[in-house]
Parts: structure tokens; C-alpha cells; sequence
């Protein structure tokens, strides 16, 4: 019974993915392990652009609509950035 609760679970939940396909230009071209941990500046990490601005990548053909971009992190809550 346990093992078919857990089949029943694993089925309806969401799983989270471990590779991602980077299809932009915003990071080089190609396949990425998901790692869990600590984020640093520098790290790259996906990021899922705002409803109106996937509509218009989509639409322009940058970017698949539901794919999020891997970009590089450049600072984290309380560091001081000058540009």
C-alpha cells in the first residue's frame, strides 16, 4: 500500500528538472546540471522573464515561451554595485 501511495505521489507532483537545455544567447549554448546551494555573483542561474516580455521573445523567435534564461548573477542582496 505504501508503494502505491508513493507511485500515486510521484505521479502528480511536479518534478523538478536536473538538466536544463540553454537555447539563448544569454549564456553559452548547451546543456547545464541544476545544482542546489549557496549563490555567489558570477554563479548562472535560470530566471523566468515576466509574462509580457516571454510573450514578446517568443513572438521576435529569441525565445520558446515556458524557457527560462540562464544568466550570470551579478550581486547579491546587500552588496554594493557601481556601474
Amino acid at each position: 500500500a505504501a508503494g502505491l501511495g508513493l507511485l500515486g505521489f510521484t505521479a502528480l507532483a511536479k518534478p523538478t528538472p536536473w538538466l536544463v537545455w540553454n537555447a539563448s544567447a544569454s549564456a553559452p549554448i548547451g546543456l547545464y546540471r541544476i545544482a542546489a546551494g549557496a549563490l555567489a555573483p558570477g554563479d548562472l542561474v535560470l530566471v523566468r522573464p515576466p509574462e509580457y516580455a516571454a510573450y514578446l521573445a517568443a513572438e521576435r523567435s529569441y525565445l520558446p515561451r515556458n524557457v527560462p534564461l540562464a544568466k550570470r548573477l551579478a550581486a547579491l542582496p546587500d552588496d554594493n554595485v557601481c556601474a
